[in-house]
């Protein structure tokens, strides 16, 4: 006894579809997954950098407060020492002296300002650059995703349709003869036979 075998071409290339249609679907939820974590990342980084901005800019203030200080206690170290040696406060020459160490003090105080301003503005550009990047590897990533499920559902219509013109319109390529397998079938059986209905 043969056993008719035209039937496993068909099912062999129909799971073949559903393997390619399952396998794109995973592909586009992988690349979503990634695009979601490198948005996530960028997102994190673009955070620590706009909260380190804010730490630059403080810790500038303090380090200008401590050269002002470190300014007027060198101005008053050489007033001291003026009065100490006969010389007065008034004197132009001592003068000059605190004037030009509350101008190094006012001088290193502002610089030290900008940089922190400086750094702070570098650091907030970048966190403004990541949070772009972030955005750009999400919409990449659902672009992505997109195409890998148009061509899952593109593959799937395609393969379909070469089922059905190869199996759907008039059986297995090959043929069977239904007549042979319904007479098979029902060989002894008389009430399948023609003649075993009533004439009218």
């Amino acid at each position: 006894m043969s056993i008719d075998m035209s039937w496993f071409p068909m099912v062999t290339q129909g799971v073949g579809s559903i393997l390619q249609f399952m396998g794109a679907n995973k592909a586009a939820d992988a690349a979503e997954r990634q695009g979601a974590y490198q948005r996530q990342a960028a997102l994190y980084q673009a955070a620590q950098m706009t909260q380190q901005a804010g730490q630059e800019q403080a810790a500038a203030q303090r380090a200008a407060l401590d050269q002002r200080r470190m300014a007027n206690l060198i101005a008053s170290r050489a007033v001291a020492v003026a009065g100490a040696s006969g010389g007065g406060v008034s004197d132009p020459a001592v003068q000059k002296i605190i004037g030009d160490i509350q101008g190094e003090g006012a001088y290193r105080a502002a610089l030290r300002i900008y940089q922190g301003d400086e750094s702070a503005r570098q650091l907030r550009m970048g966190a403004e650059a990541k949070t772009y990047e972030g955005g750009m590897a999400g919409e990449n990533a659902e672009s992505l995703a997109g195409a890998y499920r148009t061509k899952a559902w593109g593959g799937l219509a395609v393969n379909g349709a070469s089922l059905y013109s190869k199996y759907g319109g008039g059986g297995f390529s090959g043929g069977i003869d239904m007549s042979k397998i319904s007479a098979g079938g029902h060989a002894g059986n008389y009430s399948y036979a023609p003649d075993a209905f009533p004439q009218e």
